[in-house]
């Protein structure tokens, strides 16, 4: 096993892609305790470097999945599709969570989400940090994580708890990362949702990386819209872009007018992006609160408003962008995205 990272690591470092048959052989490997820190740091680093391909990464996620802890149910509930919001992360940016503060607002309008998320890596607030923060309770089983779907319209699925053998790589991931560097798993995160939602909407750090994953969610035949957003000084947000600015790819065609535009309608606020950013998940929770409830409708609200909106427009398909962005808004404005978020706090796993 250890001689598979090896020759990985060589073939990266040639610039050649990984056969199929040695990537079940590298998976295994990287997981395995008892092989050498240093021969997967190694491979990692050299696999990043080289690049991954969209082939290489839809197989890794594969191999992942099967060995995960099964969601009851996958890609529908109850006719509509399932839906998940995330980012690569990688970004150095710690934004409040931006993803995370859409999921009541898109559960209060009947969009079943199963966010699929982990504590901060490269990032001071993740979503399970800050989902625990607001006091939802994200230590559940598969069945217990099922009905919070029923109950709640979202769930939120701790990644640790549906892929345990994960653990045995965290401390190279913590390494790795704490060196500033990204690795697979940075990609690999967005599609290893055991629910293998049906819709998703995608933040990325990376233009390279776009092409990528549409080639992935075609094969997958996800719904999707992937956005490298930007701020007005153009600086990578990871999220849709209330200033406009951003490249995307997207599978419902009606999306791409809207995000086309450089000017979308959020410019009231002149806040700058520094005043969006948060030390702690307890900020981050403060902010998604005080948007909700009405407090703070400055340039938070119109990140998440607009990230509601594509989300939305994702799982539904065909709409209007002013009619998707008055079904947002009245959500907020009426206090019902603040009661599901409410409902979803109060929750509690049998």
């Amino acid at each position: 096993m250890q001689s598979c990272l090896r020759e990985g690591a060589d073939l990266c470092q040639n610039h050649k892609s990984l056969p199929d048959s040695l990537i079940p052989l590298i998976v295994h490997a990287l997981f395995d305790p008892s092989l050498p820190h240093l021969d997967k740091k190694n491979f990692l680093e050299s696999f990043t470097q080289k690049g991954e391909t969209a082939h290489e990464i839809d197989l890794f996620a594969e191999i992942l999945l099967q060995k995960s802890n099964p969601f009851p149910i996958t890609q529908h509930y109850q006719d509509r599709p399932l839906f998940d919001c995330c980012g690569t992360g990688g970004g150095n940016l710690n934004l409040f969570n931006v993803s995370t503060a859409i999921v009541p607002i898109l559960a209060s309008l009947g969009i079943p989400v199963v966010k699929h998320g982990n504590r901060g890596v490269t990032k001071k607030s993740g979503s399970a940090d800050v989902i625990e923060n607001l006091g939802i309770s994200i230590q559940l089983t598969p069945q217990q994580a099922y009905e919070s779907l029923q109950a709640n319209g979202a769930v939120f699925l701790l990644a640790p708890a549906f892929h345990p053998h994960f653990k045995l790589i965290a401390p190279l991931r913590k390494e790795l990362g704490e060196e500033g560097k990204r690795t697979v798993f940075n990609l690999l995160g967005p599609l290893l949702n055991p629910a293998r939602p049906k819709a998703q909407l995608l933040g990325l750090f990376e233009p390279l990386h776009l092409p990528l994953f549409q080639s992935v969610f075609n094969s997958r035949k996800t719904d999707y819209t992937i956005v490298l957003g930007r701020d007005s000084e153009e600086r990578l947000i990871g999220e849709v872009s209330p200033w406009g600015i951003q490249k995307f790819a997207t599978s419902p065609t009606e999306l791409r007018e809207i995000l086309s535009p450089l000017h979308l309608p959020f410019n009231h606020s002149t806040e700058p992006l520094e005043s969006l950013l948060v030390t702690t998940a307890a900020e981050s929770a403060t902010m998604i609160y005080d948007v909700l409830n009405g407090r703070n409708r400055g340039r938070a609200r119109d990140l998440i408003v607009i990230n509601a909106i594509v989300a939305l427009l994702t799982a539904q398909g065909a709409a209007l962008f002013s009619e998707a962005q008055q079904i947002v808004e009245e959500s907020i404005d009426s206090g019902k995205a603040l009661l599901k978020l409410q409902q979803w706090q109060q929750w509690r796993p049998q």
